[in-house]
């Protein structure tokens, strides 16, 4: 995946090549669907999206695809490829899962100037979002596709449809049961229309945020949140900056620090672990 970041395809595709036949060869058939699952998926995130797909079929039913095409459909997504995300997309059986991938689709096609085509996926992914049963898994989904809302609100063209994305997705997040994710989606939002000069729109935004704030029992879980949402924001930051090192060497060694930090982010307390990997 460095190599593949840094500019270094080639070598990073002679990688995945050998370890995948070191896979075919040498391990058995009970742990072979999930090593090519890595495979597949390593493939799809380095934009080889045919012969992830490929590998994928080789992939036994005990081991979970899941991964592979949210990667395969982002990707495709990222590279312009609607109808191609779409269909991955659609094979996601997971629902909390597709819906994620299908706000990210959106805010795709949105950031490419369609922004009808965004305006349906949206409603695709809301309307899913009505069949997930699990209250926390509902929620993430909620979250994720009101982000991808306030992301379609605050680009440059969105014109008179910001006022009516904003409000859509603050909409969305207010519903959100989870106090912590409800407080930190819509601290996000209040954001995303800070940026986009929404004013007074984030006003009203950071009165629910601080009223979902409240509702948080532990204060240190508040302070938490906050941690997280100044980390998260200077982590994205640091990736933008690292993709436009021209240097492949430089931004090789880029990409490997901020793996570390994202380590740290995704589970803090696992200093040792994060060290020995």
């Amino acid at each position: 995946m460095i190599f593949a970041h840094a500019g270094n395809t080639e070598q990073a595709t002679g990688i995945l090549n050998t370890t995948e036949s070191f896979a075919r060869k040498k391990i058995d058939a009970g742990g072979l669907g999930v090593a090519l699952r890595h495979i597949a998926k390593a493939f799809a995130e380095t934009e080889q999206l045919a012969q992830a797909l490929n590998i994928l079929s080789d992939v036994s039913d005990n081991s979970n695809p899941t991964p592979v095409l949210i990667a395969a459909a982002t990707k495709q997504a990222l590279a312009g490829d609607a109808a191609a995300a779409l269909a991955a997309a659609n094979t996601i059986e997971a629902v909390r899962f597709r819906t994620v991938v299908l706000g990210q689709i959106a805010l795709t096609k949105a950031e490419n100037g369609d922004k009808d085509a965004a305006d349906v996926t949206l409603k695709l992914a809301l309307a899913a979002i009505e069949k997930i049963k699990f209250s926390y898994a509902r929620s993430y989904a909620v979250s994720r596709v009101s982000l991808a809302m306030a992301g379609i609100g605050k680009l440059p063209d969105a014109g008179a449809r910001a006022d009516g994305l904003f409000f859509n997705a603050v909409a969305a997040a207010r519903k959100i049961d989870d106090n912590r994710l409800r407080a930190h989606t819509l601290w996000t939002i209040a954001a995303e229309q800070i940026r986009a000069g929404d004013d007074p729109g984030p006003q009203k935004t950071k009165t629910y945020a601080n009223q979902a704030t409240g509702d948080i029992k532990s204060t240190l879980s508040r302070v938490w949140m906050f941690s997280e949402i100044a980390a998260w924001a200077a982590f994205d930051h640091g990736l933008t900056v690292a993709r436009s090192i021209d240097n492949s060497w430089g931004r090789a060694r880029a990409f490997g620090r901020l793996a570390a930090t994202l380590i740290k982010l995704v589970d803090p307390g696992d200093t040792a672990g994060a060290k020995s990997r």
